[in-house]
């Protein structure tokens, strides 16, 4: 049985009710999605709060403002949680990361769709994207891609705003990055008619961006695993900062009360978090919007 947020209710819920979502839908998913390949069948379902960061700090030395950061996390961790724990940090991943689209129209931006790659060396991870506020199309949507790693998720971003995403990534070995629609569509056949085959795929906005992630404290709460990060992001090849966003994870536990207590817990947190002024960001954006906004200008509408 696999644990899911189900959205398809037809009246207005309030916040409370919303954790009460969360339960074991078993036989109601292939009634729900259709078929699905096992890639594609998604597990249970994680909650991700993301904040930005103000870049200012990062600016010269990243590794130092990281390690000050996983103090400041820290005590917020004691504050909130309860929870002891030694601030570290260390690089989990440096890698470079592309957003593809059409050129002019953004063809799979205006159909719902988020086209990423990551490279590291040789190694492609090729991760195709939906995620809106309408959790029960996302949970309609297919995303049939034999051999991908299938996730579902929710993304808080603010205090009034969280989207359901579902992704699905496939890790590749010396493969080339679709330069078409049609090559991607071979990967992920959902793209299948989303425009022509051969209409051409670009970066967005021609920006490619270094990413380096770190890896802050582990922790638990009442048995529920939290992970948290700090993601850095230059331009290619001239290392000017980007963006910097804080991040922190966890799996909805499968019963009801853990769940509640574990949401109450990341909420909490999270409003501790955005009260620090001295790091968190005043705007509240996703690293997508910032690609297709900040960096890509008129990309899609040149």
């Amino acid at each position: 049985a696999r644990t899911l947020a189900l959205a398809a209710c037809p009246f207005p819920m309030s916040r409370p009710f919303r954790i009460l979502r969360l339960f074991t839908l078993g036989a109601l998913l292939p009634a729900l999605l259709g078929p699905l390949t096992p890639a594609a069948a998604a597990g249970p379902v994680s909650y991700e709060y993301k904040l930005p960061l103000r870049t200012a700090a990062f600016a010269e030395n990243e590794r130092d403002a990281a390690e000050a950061y996983a103090r400041a996390f820290a005590s917020l961790l004691r504050e909130t949680q309860g929870a002891e724990v030694r601030p570290r940090v260390r690089v989990e991943h440096e890698r470079e990361v592309r957003f593809l689209d059409t050129p002019h129209h953004c063809a799979l931006r205006s159909a719902g769709w988020i086209l990423r790659t990551r490279t590291q060396g040789r190694n492609l991870q090729l991760t195709l994207k939906t995620r809106s506020t309408d959790e029960a199309r996302v949970l309609a949507t297919r995303l049939d891609a034999p051999g991908a790693i299938a996730k579902l998720e929710q993304d808080v971003e603010g205090p009034d705003r969280q989207q359901l995403s579902r992704s699905v990534t496939l890790k590749l070995v010396g493969d080339p990055i679709p330069g078409t629609l049609g090559q991607a569509a071979a990967r992920f056949p959902v793209l299948k008619g989303v425009a022509n085959d051969d209409a051409r795929l670009d970066v967005v906005g021609g920006s490619v961006v270094k990413e380096t992630v770190y890896k802050l404290s582990t922790w638990k709460t009442a048995g529920t695993r939290y992970d948290a990060g700090v993601t850095v992001w230059r331009s290619v090849p001239e290392g000017r900062l980007l963006f910097v966003e804080a991040d922190f994870a966890y799996t909805t536990p499968s019963d009801a009360p853990s769940a509640r207590l574990a949401e109450a817990k990341a909420r909490a947190l999270f409003a501790a978090m955005q009260s620090d002024l001295g790091w968190a960001a005043a705007r509240a954006q996703t690293k997508t919007d910032f690609v297709y906004t900040t960096l890509g200008g008129d990309y899609c509408r040149r």
